[in-house]
C-alpha cells in the first residue's frame, strides 16, 4: 500500500496521479519490465550526497548516474551514490530501495536526466516494491522544481552483466 504521506502530499499540492500495482520487484528495470512500461519512461530515484548535502537524482530505470556529469551540472565538487542505510531514515514508511523522487515531501533537491522529458508522462516507484505513481511528466517538473541536465548513461550489455552477475535486462 502507498505509504499515507506520499499521497496526501500529492493531493494538497493538487498534482493528478494514477497507480498500478505490479509484480512485487527489487530493481526498478524489474518493476518496467513487470508493468510493460519502457525503462527510458519508468525514473529511478537515487540518492546522492552533492557536497555533503543528500539530493534526489531522477534518472530512467535503465541508466545509471554518472557522478562526474551531475557535479559539473551542480557545480560542485563531488557527488557520490549514498549507500541505502546512509539514508532509510530519511523516507520513513517506505520500503528500502522504492524511495520515490519527491525532494519537496522528505526535505531534499531534485535534479532529473533530461532524458526523461522526452514522455508526456512518467512513472516511479510509490513507495513499496509493488506499486507505482504516474503522472505528467510537466506536474511532476512542477511539483518538484528540478534541475534539469543530462547526466544519465545506460551501461552496455557486457558491463551489466559483469556487474549483477545476471542477464542483462531486455
Amino acid at each position: 500500500m502507498i505509504p499515507r504521506n506520499i499521497t496526501e502530499y500529492l493531493n494538497n499540492k493538487k498534482v493528478p496521479f494514477s497507480h498500478r500495482r505490479h509484480r512485487w520487484t527489487i530493481t526498478a528495470q524489474h518493476a518496467a519490465q513487470s508493468s510493460h512500461i519502457s525503462g527510458f519512461r519508468l525514473a529511478k530515484t537515487v540518492v546522492v550526497e552533492a557536497d555533503g548535502e543528500p539530493m534526489l537524482a531522477v534518472v530512467p530505470a535503465a541508466g545509471m548516474v554518472d557522478t562526474h556529469r551531475l557535479e559539473e551540472l551542480l557545480g560542485v565538487g563531488s557527488v557520490r551514490l549514498l549507500e541505502e542505510n546512509e539514508f532509510e531514515s530519511r523516507f520513513p514508511n517506505c520500503e528500502l530501495g522504492a524511495e520515490p523522487p519527491f525532494g519537496g515531501l522528505y526535505g531534499m533537491g531534485v535534479v532529473m536526466d533530461e532524458s526523461l522529458r522526452e514522455h508526456d508522462r512518467i512513472a516511479f516507484r510509490a513507495g513499496t516494491h509493488d506499486e507505482l505513481l504516474e503522472m505528467r511528466t510537466e506536474d511532476f517538473e512542477r511539483l518538484e522544481e528540478p534541475v534539469l541536465g543530462t547526466f544519465a548513461y545506460q551501461p552496455d550489455k557486457h558491463w551489466y552483466i559483469a556487474q549483477h552477475d545476471i542477464p542483462a535486462p531486455m
